[in-house]
């Protein structure tokens, strides 16, 4: 709770009584226009000013140089039925996350990503939060009637104590304005000597920081603890936990660490297809089975329809990928490009095409599809192409020369 926190003085409590009658003036008069929002409240200021109206609160976590963030506050945020909507249910404040204090809720929220919304309740307790823009002012009027439908209660372990005794290193990334990726040995010393990895500033640092596989299989291990205490959060940390761990094993080669894998993939109930998508990205990085990567391509492809070129890119750059393999994807390719007729489908395509073709030393053949590529790829998204070739060909030549 933050009104009990210090004693405010008269002039500040004058003054904090003044901004809520403006703003609930301006809340009245404009709900059928913009959203109202407080530009860098105090706490107090938003807490007491969502105890006076009986709303929730929505806190727009953004950056300068976020361009979403922008799209947020200058777009959807003028649009009238997200005024209105917003301003009937929210008491609105608005931080940068790299100046106080909303470094504070960055640090309480372990929030990394711009822009973040988060939804309280008057009383600090956490309903909701959601990384990223909406696409639409639909959207963001989706994204506040979900928190406000949410089930209350829903993230125990998370409290409405914002100033919380994070360690000095979470403390430092947060304060930097150009982030420094914590060393896991820094992070792992850490964790080693808590006598509880289910504290509130615990899971903030095991969500925010990298870390080894010890404490990724204390997770996975301990999964149903960690998500009757944080919820979602919970299971969004499970699936960042499964695609780190698959890069890993596919470069230790570790068949056993998959099956375990695969094992808590069943237990958190994703589809057939998904867990069969982790297999194939599996196989395919580590070259232990190429008979059967080929198999379960192929049923990805005819049982789920799933797109071919995300497990060729994956796989055509490890040095073992055999020559069966490209010939299965060079038939798959041309069988797609004789159909396709979307400039950028068709771009992405010849890119696949010619890194197999490069992978069996016909450069020439390769770089004419390189350039065709290109051609076809929208203007203003052109460098970012080049940009992909140029590292997936770096990679296939640093795997053809071991």
């Amino acid at each position: 709770m933050f009104a009990p926190l210090q004693r405010i003085s008269t002039p500040a409590k004058w003054f904090r009584q003044l901004v809520i009658i403006c703003t609930l003036l301006l809340t009245i008069n404009t709900s059928h226009a913009q959203v109202v929002y407080l530009d860098t409240p105090d706490f107090p200021t938003l807490q007491d000013q969502a105890r006076a109206t009986g709303k929730n609160i929505m806190l727009l976590c953004c950056t300068e140089w976020c361009g979403p963030c922008k799209t947020i506050k200058n777009d959807y945020f003028r649009d009238t039925a997200v005024g209105r909507f917003i301003n009937s249910r929210y008491v609105v404040g608005y931080y940068d996350m790299e100046k106080e204090p909303g470094i504070t809720l960055a640090k309480k929220y372990g929030i990394t990503g711009y822009p973040t919304l988060v939804y309280l309740t008057p009383g600090f307790d956490f309903i909701y939060s959601f990384a990223g823009a909406p696409y639409s002012t639909a959207g963001m009027i989706g994204l506040a009637g979900n928190a406000e439908k949410a089930q209350k209660n829903q993230f125990p372990g998370i409290s409405n104590v914002i100033n919380l005794p994070f360690p000095d290193f979470y403390n430092h990334y947060f304060e930097e304005k150009k982030k420094t990726k914590v060393p896991v040995d820094t992070v792992e010393a850490y964790l080693g000597k808590q006598n509880n990895l289910f504290s509130e500033v615990n899971w903030r640092v095991m969500q925010a920081m990298d870390y080894g596989p010890r404490y990724d299989s204390f997770f996975i291990d301990n999964y149903k603890e960690y998500f009757k205490l944080y919820s979602t959060e919970a299971r969004q940390k499970a699936f960042r936990t499964i695609n780190n761990s698959l890069k890993e094993i596919g470069q230790t080669k570790d068949r056993a660490r998959m099956q375990y894998l695969v094992s808590f993939m069943k237990e958190l109930k994703l589809s057939e297809n998904d867990i069969l998508q982790k297999k194939i990205f599996f196989y395919g990085k580590s070259g232990l089975d190429w008979d059967l990567y080929l198999q379960m391509v192929d049923t990805a492809v005819k049982k789920y329809k799933s797109n071919f070129l995300v497990f060729s890119s994956d796989a055509v750059v490890n040095p073992s990928f055999p020559a069966k393999a490209s010939k299965a994807f060079l038939k798959l390719i041309d069988s797609a490009l004789s159909k396709e007729t979307n400039k950028t489908q068709l771009a992405w395509l010849y890119v696949n095409k010619a890194l197999l073709l490069e992978k069996a030393r016909l450069t020439a053949q390769a770089e004419e599809l390189y350039e065709k590529a290109i051609a076809l790829y929208p203007e203003d998204l052109r460098k970012d192409l080049v940009w992909t070739i140029g590292n997936s060909r770096k990679e296939l030549q640093d795997g053809l020369a071991k």
